[in-house]
């Protein structure tokens, strides 16, 4: 059994261990050997572990085979062969997990194409003027997050902090696209993939300016109008598979298919909302169309806890807290909704922790993980527990 306690050992015979390693595999590469096969266990002992489950472990032990984590607790048998290392004074957290963001994807993407019977909203360069809903604007649910990811800068800097998982979901369009869970570890961007198809994302914001949808009245009229259209598709295939003889074959519709097949399933509706009155109008079109409705944005969340309570709607809330605009003319007056929505930003994880509402947290537009860690220290300071803040990154 080998031990190694990284605590106590001085910086001299760390160094003196290092060399030794550094020179060994340089002899052993230069004579063509290879490389000494790793132990089979690994054990990290007498360690505290905090499970972000509410529940904290003392002189707890984590054993590792293969790269997997096979068993926790204070009575683990670590196996003869194990590699031991002394984890006292150190604690062990889970890995955190960034609820919602395009990591990992392409930086730069390229114009959605069309869906169903037209081209999708007009690019900015040109393009097909849209008429109506029946030429599908910003409409690809079958894209998939999954499909895109490549190498990102970004991911680095996110594992370094902690994080080992994100939901990463398609940006563009109206109906973005299919969201999935991805592993944040040193891995070629294919072998990311946790889960995909996990979520369908959609925006209420139109890239369109001179064409439909183009303002937010167009936008939710067009939504509704292909949910429905997801509905009649659903009851017309269903109607033909229970009873084909006579019937004419419904076509398929590649942007109608992934909605229909997604509300059948119950897979969640990732839709954005921060006021009060943006919540009202998600939690009213979920209900309408029978979606299993997930919220994100929700910095306003405060003002709506046990509506979303009673309506069981997770929330993503973002991080990335309103402040005041750092170029502001400070001679112009600052609305006081901005002010009042401004102070209690912050404190919508405890109220939402207080209502019993699940939710989870974000980076939003923060660009580094000390800035998210800043923002969720405005967040306990504003009476969230730790131990809730830690569920939100992790299990909840």
């Amino acid at each position: 059994m080998r031990r190694t306690d990284w605590r106590r050992s001085s910086g001299g015979r760390r160094a003196q261990a290092v060399l030794a390693l550094l020179v060994g595999w340089l002899m052993a590469n230069s004579a063509g050997a290879e490389a000494p096969a790793p132990p089979p266990f690994y054990a990290i002992d007498n360690v505290r572990v905090v499970t972000g489950t509410g529940e904290t472990l003392e002189s707890a032990t984590v054993l590792i085979a293969d790269g997997l984590i096979e068993a926790v607790g204070t009575s683990v048998e670590i196996p003869g062969d194990a590699w031991v290392i002394n984890g006292e004074g150190l604690t062990l957290y889970p890995g955190l997990i960034d609820g919602f963001s395009a990591l990992g994807q392409k930086q730069e993407e390229e114009s959605t194409q069309g869906a169903g019977r037209g081209e999708s909203g007009a690019p900015p360069g040109g393009g097909p003027q849209i008429r109506g809903p029946e030429d599908r604007p910003e409409t690809t649910p079958w894209v998939s997050a999954a499909d895109s990811l490549s190498d990102d800068s970004r991911i680095g800097k996110w594992r370094e902090a902690g994080f080992t998982a994100a939901l990463s979901a398609p940006r563009e369009g109206l109906f973005a696209g299919q969201a999935a869970l991805i592993s944040l570890g040193e891995v070629e961007p294919r072998e990311r993939v946790i889960a995909d198809g996990v979520a369908q994302r959609l925006n209420f914001r139109s890239a369109a300016r001179r064409s439909f949808p183009g303002s937010l009245m167009g936008v939710l009229s067009y939504i509704k109008q292909t949910l429905s259209d997801a509905d009649h598709y659903t009851e017309v295939r269903t109607r033909y598979e229970a009873a084909p003889l006579g019937r004419e074959r419904p076509t398929y519709d590649r942007a109608l298919a992934p909605l229909a097949e997604a509300v059948t399933a119950g897979r969640p509706f990732l839709m954005p909302a921060d006021t009060a009155v943006e919540i009202d109008r998600v939690l009213a079109l979920g209900t309408e169309y029978e979606l299993n409705t997930v919220i994100y944005g929700g910095q306003g969340a405060y003002a709506r806890a046990d509506k979303l309570a009673a309506a069981g709607t997770p929330v993503l809330v973002n991080l990335d807290w309103p402040e005041a605009e750092k170029d502001r003319d400070p001679d112009a007056d600052t609305p006081f909704r901005t002010l009042y929505h401004r102070r209690l930003a912050p404190t919508t994880p405890q109220v939402l922790a207080a209502a019993g509402v699940p939710f989870a947290f974000y980076a939003g537009g923060l660009s580094s993980p000390s800035k998210i860690f800043d923002k969720l220290r405005q967040a306990i300071d504003a009476g969230l527990d730790a131990d809730d803040a830690l569920s939100a990154l992790t299990s909840d």
